[in-house]
C-alpha cells in the first residue's frame, strides 16, 4: 500500500482525545512543529480537533505525495483533506498562540512523575 511505496510517512488513528492529540503525538515524535489551516465546516471547534472516531486517521505525507494519496483515497471513497503542514518547533492551530513542542513535551513526559510524587 501507500505505506510500503513510501507514500505516507507516519499514520496515526484518532480514538483515543481525537484529530488534534493524533496531530501532537506525531508532532513529539517527530520532533517537528505543525501548522494547521483553519477548518471549514458547522461544527464547533471542539468537535473538530477533539472528536473521537476509530476510523479516522492522520496521515503524514510530503507535498510531492499528497496527490497520490488523494487520488489512491478517491478511489477507495475514502474522504481526505489537507489539514495543515509541518516545520517549526510548535503546534499552531487557526486563531490560537502556537504551542511550543518543548513545553508540550514536558507536560507529556512530567505528567506522572508529577503524579506519583504527590502520593
Amino acid at each position: 500500500g501507500l505505506i510500503r511505496k513510501g507514500n505516507v510517512n507516519a499514520l496515526h488513528d484518532c480514538s483515543d482525545g481525537g484529530l488534534i492529540v493524533a496531530i501532537a503525538e506525531m508532532a513529539l515524535a517527530a520532533r517537528t512543529g505543525v501548522i494547521l489551516e483553519p477548518v471549514e465546516t458547522a461544527l464547533p471547534a471542539h468537535a473538530i480537533w477533539f472528536g473521537e472516531d476509530q476510523a479516522r486517521y492522520v496521515a503524514a505525507v510530503a507535498p510531492e505525495n499528497v496527490e497520490p494519496v488523494a487520488r489512491a483515497a478517491r478511489d477507495a471513497d475514502i474522504e481526505t483533506r489537507v489539514l495543515g503542514r509541518t516545520g517549526g518547533d510548535a503546534i499552531a492551530l487557526p486563531g490560537e498562540a502556537p504551542l511550543p513542542l518543548a513545553q508540550l513535551a514536558r507536560a507529556h513526559e512530567a505528567w506522572l512523575p508529577d503524579y506519583m510524587a504527590t502520593l
